[in-house]
């Protein structure tokens, strides 16, 4: 599909109500913007920003590169569509996936209040290409950031669980978000 073309099939998939709206892969968009700042602010990144979209979310990606041109870090900037302030995890993960890569790590930060940054319902992730290191300072402890091992656990497995008695909530998975490569 071109452009305009998947533009009016996401605004068609956006009159679906949210709980009966498929996932629909994001795809590359033109930003539009309410002013002339903004526009001129974007041709300033020299083709850095891409802005990518979907009937759920509106993404803007930049990628930044090391010393040999190799992309060390990727931000995402996240909102959606309806401009809420709607934070579900799979959904964020789904997008990490699509737009940095299943191998690659992404963080959210919760800053201090003194670089805390809340201008609107968007979301932020920064990513990575390998497991981020950790250090504490004074304490001299490194490790890896995160968990090790992929672990997840149905409503029914939950249900059965002798270490939680049954008693932790999972919700039921949507098939369109699970990431296939390794379901």
């Amino acid at each position: 599909m071109s452009p305009p073309e998947t533009e009016l099939a996401f605004a068609k998939e956006r009159e679906i109500p949210l709980a009966f709206r498929r996932w629909i892969p994001l795809t590359v968009t033109t930003p539009v913007f309410p002013n002339d700042t903004l526009a001129r602010l974007w041709s300033l990144s020299n083709g850095a920003d891409e802005q990518f979209s979907n009937a759920h979310y509106i993404v803007h990606r930049r990628k930044f590169t090391d010393g040999d041109d190799r992309v060390a870090m990727i931000y995402l900037s996240i909102r959606t569509v309806e401009n809420d302030a709607r934070h579900d995890w799979r959904e964020f993960q789904r997008i990490k996936n699509e737009l940095a890569g299943p191998d690659w790590w992404g963080v959210e930060v919760y800053p201090d209040e003194a670089d805390l940054h809340d201008t609107a319902n968007q979301f932020h992730l920064w990513c990575f290409p390998e497991r981020p290191k950790v250090y504490l300072c004074g304490l001299n402890v490194t490790g890896d950031f995160g968990f090790s091992g992929r672990e997840v656990m149905t409503p029914e497995q939950i249900a059965n669980d002798e270490e939680t008695g049954g008693k932790a909530r999972q919700r039921p998975f949507r098939d369109d978000l699970v990431w296939k490569d390794t379901a």
